[in-house]
C-alpha cells in the first residue's frame, strides 16, 4: 500500500504538462471521421462523456477517500474536467444537427 505525502500530491502538480485533452480530442476527432453518420458520432460521444465521468467520479472519490495515488505527470481534476468539456462540445456539434 502506497502512502501520499502533501510533498508527493505537490510533486506531481508540479510536473510538466501534458495536454491530454489535446491529445485525447485530436484521436477522438480522428475516429468520428470513421463513423457513418453524425447520429453514430453523436452516440459515440455519449459514451465517451459516460466513459470519462465515471472515471473522474472515481478519481473524486479516491481523493475524497485520502487516497489518490499521485504519479509524476499523472492526471489531474483539471485534466478530467477539462476533457470532459472538450467532448460536450464535440458532442454539440453533432446534437445540433438534429432536426427539432
Amino acid at each position: 500500500m502506497s502512502t501520499v505525502t502533501l510533498d508527493s500530491v505537490v510533486q506531481a502538480m508540479k510536473a510538466p504538462a501534458v495536454d491530454r485533452t489535446e491529445r485525447y480530442t485530436a484521436r477522438l476527432e480522428k475516429h468520428l471521421k470513421t463513423l457513418d453518420d453524425d447520429g453514430a458520432r453523436r452516440e459515440f460521444c455519449r459514451k465517451e462523456l459516460a466513459n470519462w465521468v465515471e472515471l473522474y467520479r472515481k478519481f473524486a472519490d479516491a481523493v475524497d477517500a485520502g487516497r489518490p495515488e499521485p504519479k509524476l505527470g499523472g492526471p489531474t481534476a483539471f485534466d478530467y474536467t477539462e476533457t470532459i468539456t472538450a467532448i460536450g462540445q464535440i458532442q454539440n456539434r453533432y446534437s445540433a444537427a438534429v432536426p427539432a
